[in-house]
């Protein structure tokens, strides 16, 4: 038989497998919160060929079986109250070359892979290198940004965005590490087309990374161009959003795609914002403290006035029965936070339809 070891604080346990399959450098996810009354389980993780593996707990599997009824880690403190939950995201800490910290949301992350440096061949004036039988594009951070390049290490990092239709990976040297933190991005310390601004993480001033500009960046520069969107550029969009850090992720989606943005945190100050200026579009959040975006789309329908305004929901709630009662609110269309594609062709469709529909007599027209 298999007995793996396991070192949980200062016990060691063995756990007997039925067959090892190997090692594989991995992307720990956090835990679906119906699987974590388990105790079993501390991540998940998505493989390169699309399926899900869930990351055992040495702790956990210890408890249940008997082996200690009492925690073998010392459980880390709790965060101040003053730290925001709602903000708190998971995060891939990576460095490109050794002067600067990089830092991505997990969530536009699908996988990671070591790549040996002699692997990478060049074809013009692009690199590629096989990814389990599929060439993808090198992108090379300090060939779009004003970073240290990345040293010639024999083994480097490719990682691998969640987008689909994306045929590239992000060069990296070094995989920091895969920290849950409170997410407060300053957008006016560093400014570039494809970070969404700095922050810092213990001690360490970080670069956040847009990785969907960043993609658009490589595509404009190696590609024939930006697909063109219905709806004209230079649209006035309110983004309604208790989160900082998707309210600065949804402006720079908006402001890459030509639009001009204001951000409200909450319906009420997105009421606010809607009685002295005026708006082709509205994207909002559902779940938000003060007013959420369901009581905030049923008070704009109240008015006459917003009868055409075009509202779009943009949520982590992904259940069938949320998008329905989100819709019967108002909401004109209804997409999951992340997909930005799915999510631009939402506004340019809606914008369209706005036009085209109904044009309000003495409205100005910001095209």
């Amino acid at each position: 038989m298999y007995v793996v070891v396991l070192k949980v604080g200062s016990q060691r346990l063995g756990l007997v497998v039925d067959d090892l399959l190997g090692s594989e450098e991995i992307v720990v996810m956090p835990l679906h919160p119906l699987l974590r009354p388990l105790g079993i389980y501390g991540g998940a993780t998505i493989l390169g060929d699309g399926g899900v593996a869930l990351i055992l707990s040495g702790e956990g599997v210890a408890r249940h079986s008997g082996v200690a009824h009492r925690p073998l880690v010392q459980e880390p403190p709790a965060l101040p109250a003053a730290q925001d939950e709602a903000d708190s995201r998971t995060l891939l800490l990576f460095r490109n070359g050794p002067a600067e910290l990089l830092a991505l949301s997990i969530g536009t992350v699908r996988r990671v892979v070591r790549i040996e440096r002699g692997h990478i061949e060049h074809v013009g004036d692009r690199e590629l290198v096989n990814i389990d039988g599929t060439a993808v594009n090198v992108l090379r951070l300090d060939r779009f940004l004003d970073l240290s390049p990345c040293p010639d290490r024999d083994t480097l990092f490719l990682i691998l965005p969640r987008r689909s239709g994306t045929s590239v990976g992000l060069l990296a040297s070094e995989i920091v590490d895969t920290p849950t933190l409170p997410v407060r991005v300053d957008p006016q310390a560093y400014r570039a087309d494809g970070i969404l601004g700095s922050m810092l993480i213990r001690g360490q001033l970080a670069l956040f990374l847009d990785m969907d500009r960043l993609l658009d960046i490589w595509e404009q520069a190696t590609g024939p161009g930006r697909l063109a969107l219905p709806g004209g550029r230079g649209r006035r969009i309110l983004v309604v959003d208790d989160t900082q850090f998707f309210r600065q992720l949804i402006k720079s989606q908006l402001e890459s795609a030509g639009h001009k943005v204001v951000l409200a945190e909450n319906g009420r100050e997105g009421l606010d914002r809607l009685a002295d200026e005026s708006f082709d579009l509205v994207v909002s959040d559902i779940e938000m403290p003060v007013m959420d975006g369901l009581a905030f789309a049923r008070r704009i329908r109240e008015e006459p006035r917003f009868t055409l305004l075009p509202l779009l929901a943009v949520t982590t709630l992904s259940g069938q029965e949320d998008r329905n009662r989100a819709l019967a609110c108002g909401f004109d269309a209804y997409e999951i936070k992340l997909d930005r594609r799915s999510f631009l062709a939402s506004v340019g469709e809606l914008l369209q339809k706005a036009r085209s529909s109904a044009i309000v007599p003495g409205a100005p027209d910001h095209e």
